[in-house]
């Protein structure tokens, strides 16, 4: 098992790690030797337990997310991370699930509201008012173009 998966799934339910340690129905300190550790091993009765607390099914538990685990998470966590208002790139992603209006404008900020709106979906374009004045102002000047662009299609 992915300890990163599980910590995310874990942020997204707003659980801690002593938590995670009850619904498993193991103790503080293992849950804290698996934060150390690139795999957890797990007996399937401990995996099924907290499978189930966390209402996921245990492939989402052993399986990990894609996206955190390749070449491309050192880049992210740059582009993303750089002044620490996140402190991990797991942070991040559960602030954007969540609707985080600084994530959601760090996001447009680096990558754009055509690429947002690709990873999270159409709320990029929905929120964007909402947003806007965390992005830097010349980035904020371009993505307000594009949005009003976005808006009104009959303006071009």
């Amino acid at each position: 098992m992915d300890f990163k998966t599980l910590s995310i799934i874990g942020m997204l339910r707003g659980l801690n790690q002593s938590d995670l340690a009850t619904l498993a129905g193991v103790s503080r300190q293992a849950v804290s030797l698996w934060a150390k550790q690139p795999v957890i091993s797990l007996r399937l009765k401990n995996l099924q337990q907290l499978a189930k607390g966390l209402g996921v099914s245990i492939d989402a538990l052993v399986e990990p997310l894609p996206i955190l685990n390749t070449p491309e998470a050192e880049t992210l966590q740059t582009s993303l991370l750089w002044d620490h208002l996140f402190p991990s790139l797991e942070s991040f992603t559960v602030s954007l699930v969540k609707g985080d209006l600084r994530a959601l404008a760090r996001l447009v900020q680096v990558y754009g509201l055509y690429s947002g709106a690709k990873t999270i979906g159409p709320s990029v374009w929905k929120k964007f008012p909402q947003y806007k004045n965390f992005i830097h102002p010349a980035r904020r000047g371009q993505c307000e173009k594009l949005w009003m662009l976005h808006e009104n299609p009959a303006s071009i």
